[in-house]
């Protein structure tokens, strides 16, 4: 009979209660991990020993080992604060000694941008270079950047829209050819109507009864009246059908025939007047004279609104090389544009340049893009604006036909509104081809420069992947690093060093690294930490658990004393 079993109970028991208390000790520590212990039985082990009566000598602690389940995560307020869901590490060193690795993701920023434990142990991940580019090879410490950022001259902007194909053309040019059209068909048509009430005058005429010298001298003036409606309404068909792709001098010409023909029918219709009117004097009874008059007077009404017209029609097309040749739009004018748009680009200085876009349509399918910067004429002089763009549109409107793929401009030096110089901005790409030309509205639904002022730094985000990014008060974001986690075949083979680390070892393997999510790493949440996986009531009925053995070891040792004294008493 022998102590020594008991004793090894006790050692073996008390062991346990120190794990537990070191359990509930750390139940508050982000990251920590239970711990539990395992113990395992002792024989003594002699030469030739054997057989099934060998009994044991005690139990030893066979070792602590640390479960790595994961531990509930809570939110923070600390946007610095990190938790990994899933399998992995945080790597962290202080540039001497080993990494270490941890799952407490309770980081701050240095003073010198390094992101840091409470040990002072910096963060480990990839850099990125100067654009944002994360640059992924051997970790080092991640370093935030404390400047702030350069600003970047606009070199792209994307319009997507749609122009109303329902609007009619703003164009100068093409509105005065229109004119010009549109006032020789009206005098082809007045023309036209001189013609049928002419004639309806020479039908009256004809019907004259009884003859007389006066009524065939009033007949002869209709008939002349009649032949020159005629010619007008010839004429005047022939310069409207002709206009569309008639040279300016045929216009010309051809317009001054038309309003030639046009006066001659009205002066005749305003003879054959006066002939009625001669024969209506020595028979002002005569019903038929009567009727004669009235439709002849019915006919010089129509002849001279014909001849008006036809003054129109030569005023429009002498109008016209000159709308050609002037300016093409007045961008204080609405009635030369059909619509518009502004967005904000930036120079090299990162100043703002007010950037204002005209649309306008310039015949079926096809609309003239102007713009002005500061107000300052873009393309071309400010007498004489020049389009930046052409746009032609499919026949259903879905497509950009033309042109085909971005045009690059040139934005001049300009005044803003606060009078500050702004500097030119050279090889502007403008991508439209988004732009739709449907029966609706005029709409912009989405714009895109990819300039920007310089800016200052604010906050500090954390993705899910690991990308730091750096955020700044012109509204840019910029990737200034990226985490790298690590994982081991087996964690529980990693040595604890205290501070919530972990050292890797022999029996942990070597670790595994990459960026949270890849394969089986886990992501990460900012703002939130990963809390003690320690159960409290399951520890506190594991003490109750270890006491009991704990007594019940001293009960043990009680008893062999008491039997040996038992023999010691014996006489």
């Amino acid at each position: 009979m022998s102590f020594q079993q008991g004793l090894s109970g006790l050692n073996a028991t008390s062991k346990n209660l120190e794990v537990i208390g070191n359990n509930i000790a750390n139940a508050n520590t982000a990251g920590s991990k239970v711990s539990r212990a395992e113990f395992s039985d002792v024989y003594a082990a002699a030469l030739g020993g054997g057989g099934g009566s060998t009994i044991g000598i005690g139990t030893n602690l066979a070792a602590v080992a640390q479960q790595f389940t994961q531990g509930n995560i809570t939110t923070t307020s600390n946007p610095m604060d990190l938790a990994i869901n899933g399998a992995g590490f945080f790597q962290v060193t202080d540039g001497k000694s080993p990494i270490t690795y941890s799952r407490n993701g309770q980081f701050k920023q240095d003073r010198e941008g390094y992101i840091v434990n409470n040990s002072g142990q910096r963060l480990m991940g990839y850099p990125a270079d100067g654009l944002g580019q994360i640059q992924p090879g051997q970790a080092s410490a991640i370093q935030l950047p404390t400047g702030g950022i350069d600003p970047n001259p606009t070199g792209i902007i994307e319009l997507e829209m749609n122009l109303d194909a329902r609007l009619g053309t703003t164009n100068p040019a093409a509105v005065a050819r229109n004119t010009a059209q549109s006032s020789g068909d009206e005098t082809s048509a007045d023309a036209g109507t001189s013609l049928t009430a002419a004639n309806a005058a020479l039908s009256a005429m004809t019907a004259v009864t009884p003859v007389t010298a006066q009524s065939t001298a009033a007949l002869t003036a209709f008939t002349a009246a009649r032949d020159a409606a005629s010619t007008a309404s010839s004429t005047a068909a022939t310069a409207a059908s002709a206009y569309a792709n008639a040279s300016q001098t045929d216009a010309t010409n051809n317009a001054a025939a038309a309003q030639t023909a046009a006066q001659a029918a009205s002066t005749a219709a305003q003879t054959a007047l006066v002939a009625i009117d001669a024969a209506l004097a020595s028979d002002p009874a005569n019903a038929t004279l009567i009727a004669a008059r009235t439709a002849m007077q019915d006919a010089v009404t129509k002849a001279e609104t014909a001849n008006q017209q036809a003054a129109v029609h030569v005023a429009a097309v002498a109008a016209a090389p000159g709308a050609q040749a002037g300016a093409q739009i007045n961008f204080s004018d609405a009635d030369t544009y059909n619509n518009a748009t502004s967005l904000t680009v930036f120079d090299a200085k990162g100043q703002e340049v007010a950037v204002t876009y005209y649309f306008q349509k310039a015949g079926t399918d096809t609309w003239n893009v102007y713009a002005t910067a500061n107000k300052t004429t873009v393309n071309g002089t400010d007498a004489l604006p020049q389009p930046v763009a052409t746009l032609q549109f499919s026949g259903d409107g879905s497509t950009v036909v033309s042109p085909n793929g971005p045009v690059q401009f040139n934005i001049p030096a300009s005044t803003n509104a606060a009078g500050a110089e702004t500097m030119s901005i050279t090889g502007i790409q403008l991508n439209l081809a988004d732009a739709t030309q449907y029966g609706s509205s005029f709409g912009v639904t989405d714009v895109m420069q990819d300039g920007f002022a310089a800016g200052l730094l604010t906050s500090i985000a954390i993705e899910p992947n690991g990308i730091v990014s750096a955020r700044y008060s012109n509204g840019q974001s910029r990737p200034a690093g990226q985490i790298e986690i690590a994982t081991f075949r087996n964690p529980q083979g990693l040595q604890p060093i205290g501070d919530n680390g972990w050292a890797r070892s022999y029996g942990s393997g070597d670790p595994v690294v990459g960026v949270p999510g890849d394969g089986n790493l886990g992501v990460l949440q900012a703002g939130a930490l990963e809390e003690s996986n320690v159960d409290i009531t399951g520890e506190l009925v594991n003490m109750i658990t270890a006491q009991r053995i704990y007594q019940a070891n001293a009960q043990s040792i009680k008893t062999i004393d008491q039997v040996l004294q038992t023999i010691v008493n014996l006489r």
